[in-house]
Order: structure tokens, then C-alpha cells, then sequence
């Protein structure tokens, strides 16, 4: 991760700031002394801005952005280039996404998009524009979003996620339930929905990390909403609620539902609302005025004093977003500015009959200015007097180190495709205003990194085993392997990469195809949608796993749930002279793993490790299982002498997927799967609680578990080499 660019003042310092930043801007409309008096020419930037124009706040965001014109205008007086800025304005809410990406990437006029502000409205917008380029100001905080429109090659970003992911906003929810004296929490989020995704993949783990119970994770839709909020507000267990609404309007069901339920003097846990719920429409009119309804919310930065400057200015109250489309048209003006300047000295080109070229010497003007890092000009650079000096040292080819309204703006440094600083705001709605009750951010968290949209945690806790005493065993005398790709779906390619993966190492360590059952639709290869025919891989520029000695002893849909249990505990050809290690990948569900169509629940798997350890099928067994919820299947096999269960997440996570693939649009891997498959690389001599330390340290966004090690052995004396051959 890179280092923070600029150090906190401290309050008194901030506060003396606001002060000076609103005397400064309110004489900020008129040219000052800086100006020469020499007029450059002038640069018509347009930039179309796609909001939600429907849901109360328009005024705010065109305020926003007609201030920055302004202040854009006024930066660039008397420099070599003039910018004035045109807005094309579209309600995002109704719309075509597809049909006015489309439109506006096959235009030359269009420089830019400020929007759109839904995550399942910029994935529509922004699939159509990778192949045009055109820059993309997104205020999209959808992990999934994120990932999904990572470049695979150097030239081919475009979009500019204005917010840190939604696992930070995440961890910050669960942050205020815990302070708030919760010791259980829920979650309810929008079934197929990528915004609430996010919140879905690290509810579990995050409220683990915060050593917080759960209860009730319900994925509704919007039939069954009312109903569900109240459902979930009723449960006896939950003292606090995480509602991730996906719509102000859905939102306003939700705080309606908490109010009838408050008024019928019903016991109600404290609920905290995601971002989508800071908005005028969802309480006007609603009777929930003094409910006080809070939640967390992205906002500028109280230190850079934007607020109360736009306060000032425009005589508005903020309310979300303001600061990120005041910095998306700065960055947009900076953008082709500095191209211009490029072009005059030789340094940069492009063909203007070409629009793609066009946006890719912006994307690149984009990356080299926040990438700046000359410790000059101004610190807050969306000041018109900052901005000034950012636009002159462009006009100079320096590259000076820039803050926005938001925040700072470091973007990823990888791909460019997130910010990674955002302050946000607890609020709470109290007699028709939205009062700031807190800021927060995520610094000083225990992640490690932040790449790709994705936190990478130093996860606390674990588990500890029993030494106990060590179990005697028959004498090792073969291995045999049990690899079962549960999946069939092309979008669910990285399960069978993964059992690939696995197969060829297992091929390289001494196991020969006689010794591993694999169990695999065997589909993708030849698949219509991949677009390397007979490639299949575990990383963007990764071996090609596939080939024709793959041995694929039986295909997914050739093998019902019962057939398959009948396989592993009465034909497989193993005995109880052989150590087998079993691994299945796919998806699962709480108390349910997905085989192909069919759902099988945990008794069913215990029935498959029972089976095997009374039909003398192993020595030992060493099963992985990657899925979500994999700790609620492997739970269910305590007690079963011999096996050793590792599972990807515990009963309450989901597992997670890594790798994506933005030109074949699937992930490759899953981390749970890369991290065994890096750590038997590495070395196989690794104790089994050594093991479990690896997993657990390299399988960021869950919590690997171990099950039934008392069962098994002592595993700081047992190894993993027990299960390959020397």
C-alpha cells in the first residue's frame, strides 16, 4: 500500500483553515494577481454526468459540479489553455445504461462520465466502454463492480471507482454496532444485487474479526422486503441490525417497517444503514422524522474544509457525494489539460480521428497526475488558487502531489481502478436534517494492502490445537487423491481450474492418474465463451492446466449424489493402508454444499467421511473443502477417527474468489484453493497446525478452520508430507 501523501492537522489547524478557505473562496469568482493577462485558448471540455436525478438532490449535485466549472475556469485564466466546462446531464434511475454507454463512447465530443452512482447500473455502463475507454468517474462501491472492469493490459483502464469498496463500509457498520454494545448482529441485503454483495462476502468474516455473533443473514427482494424487515427485526437474538438497502426507495420500506414495529412498542434492535439510505426521499413524508435512523456514509474530508466552503457557496447542506463529482471534473479539466500540454511538447500523441486513442492519452494523462508526487503547490488542490498552481506545473511538465475535495486521491496502484482513501460520516436523520455525528475512516485498520479493490487483512486470533497424545495408525503404504469440481457453469469457472491445478501438482509430486479420482464436468476448455480455446488457467498469465492426459474419471452430471457417495465408500480403490486426501470445490450454502443442480446438506457429507472410515477406504484423511459456509458441512463430521477437515470459511463467511479475468469476465481461482496450492508447493513437510497457520495467515476474507483434529492426532507432530509420497 502506498503511503499516505499528506499528514492530519491537528483540530485547532483544521479549524483555522475553514475559516481562511471560506474568506478565500467567497472572493474567489475574479481573476487575482496571478494573472498575466494573456487569454490562452480555450478548451471546451464535456463531460456527461449520469446521477440519480429523481432522488432530492439534484440541486446539489449540479451545484457541485457548476461550482467546479466555475473554479476550473478561474484556475485556468491566463494559462496557455483556458477550460471550460459543458455538462450533458442523465437520470441514471430511468435511463437505457447500455444503449447511452453506447451512445456517449461513440462520441468524439464526450471527454468524460461523472457516474453512475449504482453499482448494478455502472456494471451495465461500463461493459459496453471497454473497448471504447472512455473515462468513467464511478461512484460505485461494489467489490464485484470493481473487479470485474480490472484491465487486463497496461492501456486498457478506464474506470475510476471514487470510493474505497464497500468492505470498508462494511467493517465500519459493524464497527458501530459493536460500540454501540452489540454482541450478536444481522445483515439484510438485495438477493442478486452487486452493491450488496460486497456486504454479503464480508459481513461474516469482518463481524468475526470484531468478535461479534451472528443471526440472521436474509437476502430479500423486493416482494418480500416489508416482510423480511420485519422478520429480521423481530428476532429475539439480533441486537443489531446491518440493513443494505439497494434503492432509496427500498430504503424508505425498511425505516417504515422499523417505525410501525417502534409504535407498536415492540422491542426493536438498533439499525444501521448503508449509504443508499442518506437521502431526502426515503424520509419525507415517512412519520420517521424523529425515529433517528443512522447509518454511514461516504463524505468529504472535515479537515479540507469542502464542506463548509460548498456550505457557504451555495448556501446547501451536503449530503453525500458533492465532493467526489467536484473532484471527478477536476481530474477530468486536469486530465485534458495535461494531454494538450504532452502533445505540444512532443511527449505524447494521438490520433484525433480516432477515439479510442483519444481516451487512452487521457486515461494515461489521468494516471500520471495521480501518480504526481513533486512536493509542490497546494495541499488542497480544489481550491481555485491550489488548482492554479496544479494546472501551471502541468503547463510545465511537473507532476505535483494533489489532494481532492474528497480526500487524497491515490488511486490503486496496480490498475488504477479504486480509490484508496475515503472518509465517511455516522449519521443520523433527526427532524428533517441528516446531523454528522462522527467521521471515520479506515486507517489505521489491520489490513496489510489494498490492491484491486480488495482489502487483504493481518487476521487476527485462530485457532489452538491439542497436543493430546499421538494416535497409533496402520503403516502407510499408498496415497490416493479424491478431487471432485462441483460446478459446471462457464461463470463458475474457477472451481474446475482450481481441481486442475491441484491435479497437475498432485501429477508433479509422485501421484500417478491410477492414484486420483477426479470427478469433473471437463466443460470449459472448448467452452463457446472462452476465448483461449483449450486453456484453462488459475491466474491471468498462468500454465495452461488443460490438455489431453487430463483423466477425468467421471463427468459431474454422469454421477448422481447417491452414485457418487456409493463411489467414495464402497469403489474406491484405496484401503486403510492409504493416506487420502479429498478436496471438493464449489459452492455452498449455510448447512449445504452445491453438487452440479442438487443441494446436499451436511448429513449427507458426514454420511461420505462415516462411509469411507467404515469401509476401511482410508488411513488417514485429509479433507479440504472450498465453498462458502464450509464450516457449517464439515462441522457435522466431529467425532470420525482418522479425518482431518480444513474448510475454506467458517459457518458464517462466505469463501473468496480471486483472479478475475476481465477479457474471459470470470474469476480464475479462489484464495482458500491458491493458498493450499502455494503452501504444498513451497514445502510439504509443514506440520498440520503449521499448515492450518499458512492457510489462515494467506486466505484473506475468511477464516480457514480446522474440524475434528481431536480425532486425528496431535498436529504438531503429524505432517503434510503424510500425503504425498517422498
Amino acid at each position: 500500500m502506498r503511503t499516505s501523501r499528506h499528514s492530519h492537522t491537528a483540530a485547532g489547524a483544521a479549524l483555522l483553515s475553514i475559516v481562511l478557505l471560506t474568506t478565500l473562496l467567497l472572493s474567489s469568482c475574479s481573476p487575482d494577481s496571478r494573472t498575466d493577462g494573456r487569454f490562452g485558448e480555450v478548451l471546451t471540455v464535456r463531460i456527461a454526468v449520469v446521477l440519480p436525478l429523481s432522488d432530492g438532490h439534484s440541486d446539489n449535485y449540479r451545484t457541485a459540479l457548476e461550482w467546479a466549472s466555475t473554479n476550473i475556469a478561474d484556475a485556468t485564466s491566463g494559462l496557455s489553455r483556458e477550460i471550460r466546462i459543458e455538462y450533458e446531464w442523465y437520470d441514471e434511475s430511468s435511463a437505457d445504461m447500455e444503449a447511452l454507454a453506447e451512445s456517449l463512447g461513440n462520441r468524439s465530443d464526450i471527454h468524460s462520465v461523472i457516474g453512475p452512482y449504482a453499482s448494478q447500473h455502472t456494471r451495465e455502463f461500463a461493459s459496453p466502454l471497454h473497448n471504447r475507454l472512455l473515462p468513467v468517474f464511478t461512484l460505485s462501491s461494489s467489490e464485484a463492480v470493481i473487479r470485474e472492469n480490472i484491465p487486463s493490459m497496461t492501456e486498457g483502464k478506464f474506470l475510476w471507482a471514487l470510493q474505497e469498496a464497500d468492505i470498508s463500509q462494511c467493517e465500519l457498520l459493524l464497527t458501530l454496532a459493536q460500540r454501540g454494545g452489540a454482541d450478536t448482529v444481522s445483515l439484510i441485503v438485495k438477493r442478486d444485487d452487486p452493491y450488496g454483495q460486497t456486504f454479503l462476502d464480508w459481513f461474516g468474516f469482518q463481524s468475526s474479526e470484531l468478535g461479534l455473533a451472528n443471526d440472521l443473514i436474509i437476502e430479500y427482494d423486493a416482494a418480500s422486503l416489508e416482510e423480511d424487515m420485519k422478520r429480521i427485526l423481530g428476532s429475539q437474538d439480533t441486537r443489531a441490525l446491518i440493513a443494505v438497502p439497494s434503492s432509496a426507495e427500498e430504503a424508505r420500506t425498511m425505516v417504515l417497517a422499523q417505525a410501525e414495529l417502534r409504535a407498536s412498542g415492540a422491542e426493536v434492535p438498533e439499525v444501521y444503514y448503508s449509504d443508499i439510505a442518506m437521502s431526502r426521499s426515503v424520509f419525507e413524508g415517512s412519520g420517521a422524522e424523529r425515529l433517528g435512523v443512522q447509518g454511514v456514509s461516504v463524505i468529504a474530508s472535515p479537515e479540507n474544509g469542502f464542506e463548509v466552503a460548498f456550505k457557504v457557496q451555495t448556501g446547501l447542506d451536503m449530503i453525500n457525494i458533492e465532493s467526489q463529482i467536484y473532484d471527478a471534473a477536476m481530474l477530468t479539466a486536469l486530465a485534458v489539460f495535461d494531454t494538450e500540454m504532452r502533445v505540444l511538447d512532443g511527449t505524447e500523441s494521438y490520433d484525433p480521428n480516432n477515439i479510442i486513442t483519444r481516451n487512452r492519452a487521457h486515461n494515461r494523462a489521468l494516471k500520471r497526475i495521480v501518480d504526481g508526487r513533486e512536493p509542490t503547490g497546494g495541499a488542497m488542490t480544489w481550491q481555485p488558487d491550489d488548482m492554479y498552481l496544479t494546472f501551471k506545473a502541468l503547463e510545465e511538465g511537473r507532476y505535483v502531489d494533489i489532494s481532492g475535495a474528497s480526500s487524497e486521491l491515490d488511486f490503486d496502484s496496480q490498475v488504477y481502478t479504486n480509490i484508496l482513501h475515503s472518509t465517511y460520516c455516522h449519521w443520523q436523520y433527526y427532524e428533517g436534517s441528516f446531523l454528522r455525528i462522527n467521521y471515520m475512516t479506515s486507517d489505521g485498520s489491520r489490513r496489510t494492502e489494498s490492491t484491486l479493490g480488495c482489502w487483504n487483512w493481518s487476521i487476527s486470533g485462530g485457532q489452538t490445537f491439542n497436543e493430546g497424545t499421538d494416535i497409533q495408525y496402520p503403516e502407510l503404504r499408498g496415497h490416493k487423491a479424491i478431487l471432485i469440481g462441483a460446478s459446471y457453469q462457464w461463470t463458475d469457472y474457477r472451481h474446475q481450474a482450481d481441481v486442475m491445478d491441484l491435479y497437475r501438482i498432485l501429477l508433479d509430486m509422485g501421484y500417478t492418474d491410477n492414484d486420483i479420482t477426479l470427478v469433473l464436468e471437463n466443460n470449459l476448455a472448448y467452452h463457446s465463451e472462452n476465448l483461449l480455446p483449450g486453456n484453462i488457467r488459475t491466474s491471468v498469465d498462468g500454465p495452461n492446466l488443460y490438455g489431453e492426459d487430463i483423466g477425468v474419471d467421471y463427468s459431474l452430471s454422469s454421477l448422481t449424489p447417491d452414485r457418487l457417495l456409493e463411489i467414495l465408500t464402497r469403489e474406491l480403490d484405496s484401503d486403510s493402508g492409504d493416506n487420502v486426501l479429498l478436496y471438493w470445490c464449489g459452492h455452498g450454502s449455510p448447512g449445504c454444499l452445491v453438487y452440479g443442480d442438487n443441494m446436499l446438506d451436511a448429513s449427507w457429507f458426514r454420511a461420505v467421511v462415516e462411509g469411507m472410515h467404515t469401509g476401511g477406504k482410508y488411513r488417514k484423511l485429509l479433507c479440504l473443502i472450498e465453498s462458502c459456509f464450509s464450516g457449517s458441512v464439515a462441522k457435522a463430521c466431529g467425532g470420525i477417527p482418522g479425518a482431518l477437515l480444513y474448510t475454506a470459511a467458517n459457518p458464517n463467511e462466505t469463501s473468496k474468489a480471486e483472479n478475475f479475468d476481465p477479457d474471459l469476465n470470470v474469476y480464475l481461482s479462489d484464495r482458500f484453493s491458491a493458498a493450499f496450492r502455494q503452501a504444498v508447493s513451497d514445502r510439504t513437510d509443514w506440520t498440520m497446525a503449521d499448515l492450518y497457520y499458512q492457510l489462515y495467515n494467506h486466505t484473506p476474507g475468511s477464516h480457514v478452520t480446522v474440524y475434528n483434529s481431536d480425532n486425528y492426532g496431535n498436529l504438531y507432530t503429524s505432517t503434510l508430507s503424510e500425503f504425498f509420497p517422498e
